[in-house]
């Protein structure tokens, strides 16, 4: 068995989380970014989410990060308050293990937790893994919204989808 342990992210794990992040932003369209981020810039971004007062998790496997997770705010308007999107990332290596899943699992209690009605998944329609993977914890199709970005010079869609908490 696979084994690993989801914690809070910690400054010794920021450079980790950063080049899975940028592994994606550089190569894949999970992440509709240009530029890789400095890592500056990912630590102002995680520290950011912790005082809003956002979980940023990572897991972790003998000492080294296999992935990471957070949710924030869906839309900046007062009226969304009750509703988050969230962000999963997993390295290579590690997909499949059930990483992924288990950092979802721990979001989503605490999302509950928390009192959020509605957790969204906003994915490129090209990531399969991602669609597949929400539907299977219980997302639901919402809807696609054609030609919304660019990446790699090419127009890309995306596909809402959405978990009642």
């Amino acid at each position: 068995m696979f084994q690993f342990n989801i914690c809070e992210v910690e400054p010794d794990d920021y450079e980790a989380v950063l080049a899975i992040l940028n592994y994606e932003i550089t190569n894949k369209t999970s992440n509709f970014s240009y530029t890789p981020l400095s890592l500056d810039e990912m630590s102002k971004e995680i520290e950011s989410k912790k005082e809003l007062g956002f979980p940023f998790l990572v897991a972790k496997r003998e000492g080294i990060v296999l992935g990471f997770g957070t949710y924030g705010k869906f839309r900046p308007r007062e009226g969304y308050k009750q509703t988050i999107e969230h962000s999963i990332y997993v390295s290579e290596e590690a997909q499949g293990k059930k990483v992924g899943k288990a950092l979802f699992q721990e979001l989503r209690v605490d999302a509950a937790t928390q009192g959020y009605k509605s957790m969204i998944a906003v994915i490129g329609d090209e990531n399969d893994g991602s669609i597949h993977f929400h539907t299977k914890l219980g997302f639901s199709f919402c809807g696609r919204i054609p030609g919304v970005a660019n990446k790699f010079n090419r127009d890309l869609n995306v596909v809402i989808m959405q978990l009642f908490l």
